[in-house]
């Protein structure tokens, strides 16, 4: 098979970053985390957690 050439051949422009481009997207921001409620008290993990002497 024959391979299509271009007229002229170029370099291909360097990548600025393609994800900026999203909308949308927030370049410098943390994520909001909810503080980690480690005390033991959760229903969900009840009776799974070994209290040991």
């Amino acid at each position: 098979a024959e391979v299509p050439r271009v007229a002229k051949e170029q370099p291909l422009p360097a990548p600025i970053s393609p994800t900026a481009e999203l909308p949308g997207y927030i370049t410098e921001s943390e994520p909001e985390m909810e503080p980690v409620e480690n005390d033991g008290d959760d229903e969900k993990s009840e009776g799974d957690s070994i209290d040991y002497p």
